[in-house]
């Protein structure tokens, strides 16, 4: 019985495989894991590119800070908002997030259909000649590809996770 409920909880099992979570039923939930992933992940982008668009930065530092900040926004304030009525599932964020690129959607047009700023070539001359700053460019890159594959591939294991966002998820 799911705790609070009163309802049965549903187990689903997998006659595919030998071994729990594998087999044809255990690919199909990692693969439509992985696309509802990758269309919130499309969705936040949209929306950060479009409203840091929308504030007509001149410079491409500026406009690819503002765009980080608006997604890291969209992510805490949908949580935030989601949170009292404990919608804080995959469905409520993708919802909650379609609506933002909706909405940024239709502020760009309103604002002129802004064009985020180019790099000049001349800084990408300047930034070739001098090798130190490529050298910290690869390594700040592998850092990131690094942290992407250990938070994709590592489940989480600490007692936060373990006692209850994952048991609300599985709810």
């Amino acid at each position: 019985v799911r705790a609070g409920s009163g309802r049965p909880v549903e187990e689903h099992t997998c006659p595919a495989g030998p071994a729990a979570g594998t087999g044809t039923h255990a690919r199909v939930r990692l693969s439509m894991g992985a696309f509802w992933f990758l269309l919130g992940s499309v969705l936040v982008t949209t929306t950060a590119v479009l409203l840091a668009a929308s504030f007509r930065l001149r410079s491409v530092p500026a406009f690819l800070l503002a765009a980080y900040l608006v997604a890291n926004a969209v992510l805490v304030g949908v949580a935030e908002i989601l949170s009292p009525f404990h919608a804080v599932t995959r469905a409520g964020y993708l919802g909650a997030v379609a609506v933002t690129a909706a909405a940024a959607t239709a502020l760009w047009p309103a604002r002129g259909r802004p064009r985020p700023p180019l790099p000049e070539l001349r800084f990408l001359r300047e930034l070739r000649s001098r090798p130190v700053l490529l050298v910290l460019a690869g390594v700040v890159a592998i850092s990131f590809l690094y942290e992407l594959v250990v938070g994709v591939t590592t489940p989480p294991n600490n007692w936060d996770s373990l006692w209850h966002h994952l048991v609300r998820v599985a709810a």
